[in-house]
């Protein structure tokens, strides 16, 4: 609103479910005004298609948190409760695991908020874009948690000057 990219919401109660809109509050992705008021304004019908979709979605979501995320979580606990009894490539193994399970456990949270609002009859941004299989560690900051990484980009990052203010000035802001 205050850069004039949107408008600001008058309607209390679309505001009020903006803010409170449970799918993304709890573990993201980071919903913006211009994406999600425009939907909130306009009215929901039924739709057999977005449900199974967003069903589908959960489903997978939960698959990541339950059999990916907690599966690893408890061979990482295993593993870190008795460092000194392994060898430095199951250290590495478990570190690797560590990464993937981070992955599964923010991946698969997005992909239930994003399936919940999907059944609900809203779309919200995809928050990971199978980042493992980037090619260089920018890619990967580009496909890890998109919506946090362009927020910080937008409101912090842009709002400090980003690169306009020289190279040096661009790593500070970094």
């Amino acid at each position: 609103v205050y850069w004039g990219k949107i408008k600001a919401e008058k309607n209390l109660l679309n505001y009020s479910l903006f803010i409170a809109f449970f799918p993304h509050v709890l573990a993201g992705p980071i919903s913006r005004g211009g994406s999600l008021l425009p939907q909130m304004q306009q009215p929901k019908v039924f739709d057999y298609s977005g449900v199974k979709t967003g069903l589908q979605l959960m489903a997978i979501g939960f698959f990541k948190k339950i059999a990916v995320a907690d599966m690893l979580a408890m061979f990482i606990g295993a593993v870190h409760n008795d460092l000194q009894s392994y060898s430095a490539l199951m250290l590495i193994f478990t570190a690797l695991a560590y990464s993937m399970q981070l992955y599964a456990d923010f991946s698969g949270y997005s992909d239930i908020a994003r399936g919940c609002a999907k059944v609900l009859g809203f779309d919200i941004v995809d928050n990971f874009n199978t980042p493992f299989l980037s090619t260089s560690i920018q890619e990967f900051w580009k496909r890890w948690h998109i919506s946090l990484s362009s927020w910080f980009m937008e409101y912090i990052y842009f709002s400090l000057g980003g690169n306009r203010k020289g190279e040096m000035r661009k790593y500070i802001n970094l």
